[in-house]
């Protein structure tokens, strides 16, 4: 009778199998920053997006009331206009530059999770800025700049601070190659 033959495969050996663990520890510790800030950046470009809406629409609403230009109030009348969950008149806005909240720039918390705060008003340029952080609640390192947006009240255009201005450098990354909201 002939005997079956021993298989001579063992299988991997413990330093191989460490090994190869400590290899996908290493990718993983490479890519998984990366991907979450990647993954946070397009949420704030989307959140960006409709708060311009946002603004649009609160803008409109706020016309349908009274088209006096005249007064300094008129950014406050639009984020009034706006869906908020609190106005926050004390305090700093969470963000990369921390910019105070006050009676005379209030802060508002958007259902999103963000933060819009009030700029100004140039009364000669019928131009409103806002300051919007659309993740205001989350820590470093994932806390994501802010952005600058500036609303023409004639021509009803929103856009960031460097596309607005023609400058550079004062948008933050993801909104950078964002040229008209």
């Amino acid at each position: 009778m002939s005997a079956c033959p021993r298989s001579s495969s063992q299988g991997f050996s413990l330093v191989e199998v460490l090994f190869a663990l400590s290899l996908l520890g290493v990718l993983a510790v490479l890519t998984i920053p990366g991907v979450i800030y990647s993954t946070a950046s397009n949420n704030a470009l989307f959140k960006c997006k409709n708060v311009t809406a946002e603004l649009l629409v609160a803008t409109e609403k706020r016309d349908r009331k009274s088209t006096d230009l005249s007064t300094s109030t008129v950014p406050e009348q639009i984020a009034n206009e706006m869906r908020y969950t609190a106005k926050v008149t004390s305090g700093k806005l969470v963000s990369s530059n921390s910019l105070p909240c006050s009676n005379a720039n209030p802060c508002y918390r958007l259902p999103d999770g963000g933060v819009i705060r009030i700029g100004g008003w140039n009364m000669a340029s019928s131009i409103a800025t806002f300051h919007y952080d659309p993740d205001a609640a989350n820590p470093a390192p994932y806390d994501l700049p802010g952005v600058d947006l500036r609303l023409d009240y004639r021509t009803r255009r929103i856009a960031t601070r460097d596309a607005f201005d023609g400058t550079s450098g004062w948008d933050p990354p993801y909104v950078r190659a964002w040229t008209r909201l």
